[in-house]
């Protein structure tokens, strides 16, 4: 029953992050400033897609996903992290980008740190044999093509226009050349 708390602490972070979007839309200043402020939420973040993987489970009997889950989650990292200088140079965490980037990592994925997350999450379950967390994986995948989708309605499209647009036909948003 625990387990089902961290989809929901998942979509709560998310709403919090969408947050000074919607309700600060004519101040830049203070929802620039609290979009700084939520960047420290991927800590927590990463702990709701690993988390559950901690909870005592009925284990998968496939041994042999153990270290192809390691070398996913791994992936996953090293793809969240190449995402890290390319943000801070277009304008930092906030919600104020200066830039549309489209060059290292985010020539092949629009949403790497996303995608990142999700293969830490697959890889962390399969490496752990967790059943459940399997499951909850998908589900995550589920929560973030919902973010996707707000993200670039309502933060991405009306802030570089057709720019974006033609970037996004071009490149997927999570898989590379899938989806």
């Amino acid at each position: 029953m625990i387990l089902l708390v961290f989809p929901c602490l998942l979509v709560t972070l998310l709403a919090l992050w969408w947050f000074p979007s919607f309700f600060w839309k004519n101040d830049p200043a203070r929802r620039n400033w609290f979009g700084k402020f939520l960047f420290w939420v991927n800590g927590p973040l990463y702990y709701f897609l690993i988390g559950p993987s901690f909870f005592p489970q009925p284990p998968l009997q496939f041994r042999f996903l153990t270290w192809p889950g390691y070398i996913l989650a791994i992936y996953g990292l090293v793809v969240t992290l190449l995402t890290l200088k390319p943000k801070i140079k277009a304008g930092g965490a906030g919600y104020e980008p200066t830039q549309l980037i489209t060059h290292g990592i985010f020539s092949h994925l629009r949403h790497p740190q996303l995608a990142g997350a999700f293969y830490i999450s697959l890889g962390f379950s399969l490496s752990q044999n967790a059943l459940y967390h399997l499951y909850l994986s998908f589900i995550y995948l589920a929560i973030f093509a919902i973010h996707v989708w707000m993200e670039e309605k309502y933060l991405l499209i009306p802030l570089f226009g057709d720019e974006y647009l033609a970037y996004r036909k071009k490149t997927k948003a999570f898989f590379f050349g899938i989806l």
